[in-house]
């Protein structure tokens, strides 16, 4: 139970904190206000559905490697988010640049308001490379996971009610993911004190920025097809030049190392 209970806290208040946000903007800004904020104020679809396979395997790959020390967990850990940041990254890139085309085209254009919602959502996507709610479990400390869930759960609320009447629907996304850093920093002390590792050792940092620096690489590359034609021919031949620059320089790069 001592293990249980605060991991089983944590996954259901994590599903509250998604709505915290659209619960306040729904508080100061009517329906209509309110539903365009919502349509940007979302994760990409199939991203936590990717994550949470990784982290169900993440985890139980933690729990069987308790004799071998929290070095050793937190290598494998990190390889995770290295391999994880391999799709994340990209994404984040592409969808920061072309997220004003796509939305007003997947949603119409009554919807443009959505779009900085989106990017404000999208400044979590390269966090998420990491799952570091199982580590911390693995190192025998659940109890700080649902310390952090909570304190983000508050701390959002609280931001958001204050930014929301002041700078409009989108404050509340800003809110979301100033406090979703707060949060990792906060697990990121956490696994460092519990593995004794420096922050510098906890993850590939080098790695990381390596991909984030392919990634630039291929927005470079598909930033001259922003504003072409329709939407659908700019998302398709933006995503093609990025997507072969991307991989192109990822391999170069893996060569090199």
């Amino acid at each position: 139970m001592r293990y249980a209970l605060p991991l089983g806290a944590s996954s259901a208040l994590g599903g509250l904190s998604i709505w915290v946000d659209k619960a306040i903007v729904s508080m100061f800004y009517p329906p209509d206000a309110a539903g365009v904020y919502m349509v940007g104020a979302r994760e990409v679809p199939f991203v936590p559905i990717f994550l949470g396979s990784v982290s169900s395997v993440l985890s139980a790959e933690l729990n069987r490697m308790h004799g071998e020390g929290p070095e050793a967990m937190v290598g494998l850990w990190g390889r995770t988010a290295l391999r994880v940041a391999g799709a994340i990254f990209p994404l984040f890139f592409f969808l920061i640049a072309f997220s004003g085309r796509l939305i007003p085209w997947a949603f119409g254009e009554g919807f443009e308001g959505a779009v900085l919602p989106f990017r404000l959502y999208l400044l979590m996507l390269p966090l998420r490379a990491a799952a570091y709610g199982p580590l911390v479990a693995a190192l025998g400390r659940p109890d700080m996971v649902l310390l952090g869930v909570v304190g983000d759960l508050a701390g959002n609320a609280l931001l958001s009610y204050l930014l929301v009447p002041r700078v409009g629907p989108w404050g509340a996304a800003l809110a979301t993911s100033l406090m979703t850093y707060l949060h990792v920093g906060f697990l990121l002390w956490v696994i460092g004190r519990l593995s004794g590792l420096s922050i510098s050792q906890l993850l590939p940092w080098k790695g990381m920025a390596s991909t984030a620096g392919c990634g630039l690489l291929g927005l470079s590359a598909s930033l001259p097809f922003l504003k072409l034609g329709p939407a659908v021919l700019a998302l398709s031949a933006g995503s093609t030049a990025f997507g072969a620059v991307y991989l192109l320089s990822l391999r170069l790069w893996a060569r090199r190392w």
